[in-house]
């Protein structure tokens, strides 16, 4: 008798610690996002800096964070990828400041040879340079248009109108 109080003992504790640190793990902090469209102009480089060829990325993102990428590549092959946003895009507040297509961007460095000019509404990069050690850049991608899902709605409710 006193194994089986013991088993149903444990067992409570152990389903007591189960619901406990489900309340009080540390949960992501939520972020809104705004649901957008993003054209990007890609170019690759070689060691001298030299033009290897260009392609463009169209980023279609959700308000919800679901994205989707279809890539089209110097040699014309279309590549298509997806995936959802895993958190938030925090720039440093410090960071210097530039606007891009009517966005105002941070410009971070996250690692040597790398440039990021990261707009913290759209939780979208809007511009990334990577550098070859001499400093010439071996790849960029840069928006060259921006649409929110509201300006796709005014443009469609007025493609509407009789």
């Amino acid at each position: 008798m006193k194994k089986v109080l013991f088993a149903i003992a444990v067992l409570v504790v152990v389903i007591g610690a189960g619901f406990a640190s489900n309340r009080f793990r540390h949960k992501p902090t939520p972020f809104s996002m705004t649901g957008h469209t993003v054209v990007f102009r890609t170019e690759f480089f070689d060691d001298f800096g030299k033009s290897l060829g260009k392609g463009s990325v169209v980023r279609i993102v959700s308000a919800d964070g679901i994205w989707r990428n279809i890539t089209i590549l110097p040699d014309g092959v279309v590549k298509d990828s997806h995936g959802k946003v895993s958190g938030p895009l925090n720039a440093d507040p410090s960071a210097p400041t530039t606007n891009h297509l009517g966005y105002s961007c941070k410009i971070v460095s996250p690692t040597k040879g790398v440039e990021l000019w990261v707009n913290n509404d759209l939780q979208e990069f809007l511009r990334t340079v990577h550098k070859n050690p001499d400093g010439s850049p071996s790849f960029t991608m840069e928006a060259v248009e921006v649409k929110t899902d509201a300006e796709w709605s005014t443009k469609t409710a007025e493609a509407q109108r009789p």
